[in-house]
């Protein structure tokens, strides 16, 4: 068989029978007419050549030098921002000159003050930059939070930049042979720290709440608080996607990136809001990144009901909660073997051109009941700490060098094993494809449990300093808008790509590096905008709500002398002092 086409069947490799190159003509002159002028310089040489040419011109490639001219979806959109950004500086105003001696009298009624200080810039940058206590050591989750994003938006620009033309494919080719390389080329599996985290803390918080009312919570408000908190940064970042983001570059890649996905997010962006866009217009999602939020969200409808099943009957909760996890593994492995699909995302130059056409992608990596397990973990985990919590029961040393040891060691077979599935063959065993698809979700859940549990417990070793450290934990609470803007940065930069580049890893590094830094200044502002004033808001609502509400007196149960909130996302937790019996 002829070595290029033995190429073309190899998915790691680059197509050699592909090239790319560009033509300088008149506006006047279309594709078509390019098209048309190259195939016949292409038939002038007829059989003097031992293989076939074709030539294709994609209109979305052609470019002319244009005027920015705005719809009226991009003028709505801008007058909106332009609103709420002008209302930001007047309430920053407002506060500053309200707080100057002399100035007390200009100051609106209590209730109008509380909402306009929020809206504050001024004030909002103080809260984010506040300290706050750590309670029960869950203050570390924000730092796991930020290191766990540091490495998923360096996977996505490794995705991007290996998909974009470059001057070196045999580089990457090569990667696709080093086992050391399978920590960024399996780098996908990271976000399974991101479900079991989510699914502690609502296990967590939601039983602290559950155990001092000796009620269920109430569910209206639970998922109220959940869409408030989620939607409005969200809807402003689709928005953008959907309105001026195409009108801010240019270049041969700018309409089939960017272009493409403006297309796709007018035509799928309510499945966005609904959060339903991991199977209703699966293949035309907007946003690469938000099918996380829809899963999170989805796993999240469920918890509030798990949770107090363990609460109330904890026998029966804890085998519910087995039978649940038993299915979340066997389904996927079932799944992937019936549909002879890859285990995992192959990161591959030509998949990457547009992964969310591809079958891994959209029927393996971002359905919701293909990735359950680690949520159901991350509940299992909150239990497990909660108790600790009411029965003062700490980890024995031994039991603590042994779950690091195993939880490593785990950890890093999964990357180790995942090297096999980058190594061609021609008979695939999709039934050991459909065990690990299954597995390395679980081994890798299990270790972010046991780190979460770790170091919560004050026995994270040297990891807890890092977690703990004061500049993660303030990056923590801007993490959620940098998750949301970070893909049209790097979307951008992709788009932009004007010559071949020459990659390696510390040009990936650096490009990363770069990445990190504008996507939290980007969440930094979106926080200060939307985000953080819509909570606050949120939070005064609820807190009024909370005070006149009635609850019932709680027996037998002594709880330390801080107010426990209803945010079912705060990590300020009251301590448990004592239980009787």
């Amino acid at each position: 068989m002829p070595t290029i086409e033995k190429y073309a069947e190899d998915g790691s490799k680059q197509p050699r029978d592909e090239f790319f190159f560009s033509f300088c003509i008149p506006s006047t002159c279309s594709h078509e007419d390019l098209q048309k002028s190259l195939r016949q310089i292409v038939t002038a040489f007829g059989d003097n050549i031992p293989f076939n040419l074709q030539v294709n011109v994609d209109e979305r490639n052609c470019q002319v030098e244009r005027e920015i001219s705005f719809t009226r979806a991009d003028t709505i959109y801008m007058t909106v921002m332009g609103t709420i950004i002008s209302f930001g500086i007047f309430c920053t105003l407002y506060h500053l000159f309200t707080r100057l001696e002399g100035l007390q009298q200009f100051k609106f009624s209590e209730n109008v003050h509380r909402v306009v200080k929020e809206f504050s810039f001024s004030h909002t940058i103080k809260k984010l930059a506040s300290e706050s206590k750590n309670e029960d050591g869950l203050e570390s989750l924000n730092g796991m939070k930020v290191v766990s994003m540091f490495l998923i938006i360096m996977g996505h620009r490794m995705m991007f930049y290996i998909s974009s033309p470059l001057a070196n494919p045999v580089y990457v080719e090569d990667t696709y042979r080093h086992v050391g390389w399978m920590v960024l080329l399996n780098g996908p599996v990271l976000v399974d720290s991101f479900f079991t985290i989510s699914g502690f803390l609502a296990s967590y918080m939601m039983l602290s709440i559950i155990h001092k009312r000796r009620r269920m919570v109430n569910l209206g408000t639970v998922f109220l608080h959940r869409l408030l908190r989620l939607t409005p940064a969200y809807a402003v970042v689709l928005g953008f996607y959907c309105t001026i983001f195409i009108q801010l570059g240019d270049g041969p890649f700018w309409d089939e990136r960017v272009g493409v996905e403006q297309e796709r997010c007018l035509e799928s962006w309510w499945t966005n809001i609904l959060y339903i866009n991991n199977y209703v217009k699966a293949d035309k999602i907007c946003m690469f990144q938000s099918w996380y939020l829809t899963c999170d969200t989805h796993y999240f409808l469920f918890a509030p009901a798990l949770v107090y099943l363990l609460w109330k009957s904890p026998k029966l909760g804890l085998l519910s909660m087995g039978f649940l996890i038993g299915i979340s593994i066997i389904l996927p492995c079932v799944i992937i073997f019936i549909n002879q699909e890859e285990p995992f995302l192959l990161l591959y130059m030509r998949f990457l051109r547009d992964p969310i056409v591809n079958s891994t992608f959209k029927n393996i990596y971002i359905p919701s009941h293909m990735r359950a397990c680690a949520y159901l973990i991350g509940i299992l985990t909150g239990y497990m700490k909660f108790h600790m919590r009411l029965s003062n029961a700490k980890i024995n040393s031994k039991i603590n060098y042994l779950g690091w040891i195993v939880s490593l060691s785990s950890s890093v077979m999964v990357f180790c094993v995942s090297y096999i599935f980058y190594v061609p063959t021609e008979d695939k065993d999709y039934l050991f494809a459909g065990v690990f698809g299954s597995l390395h979700h679980v081994i890798w859940s299990l270790f972010s449990a046991w780190v979460i549990l770790s170091v919560s417990e004050g026995y994270g070793a040297w990891i807890a300093p890092l977690f703990n450290w004061r500049p993660l934990v303030l990056l923590g609470r801007i993490t959620y808008p940098a998750f949301l803007c970070h893909g049209a940065i790097q979307l951008y930069s992709a788009a932009t790509t004007r010559a071949p580049v020459h990659t390696g890893l510390f040009v990936v590094f650096n490009f990363a590096a770069s990445d990190i830094v504008w996507a939290y200044i980007a969440g930094f502002i979106l926080s200060l905008v939307i985000e953080a004033p819509i909570r606050a808001i949120e939070k005064l609502i609820m807190g009024n709500h909370e005070k006149i509400s009635e609850e019932r007196p709680i027996k037998n149960l002594e709880f330390g002398d801080k107010k426990l909130g209803v945010d079912s996302f705060s990590i300020r937790i009251p301590k448990v002092t004592k239980l009787h019996k």
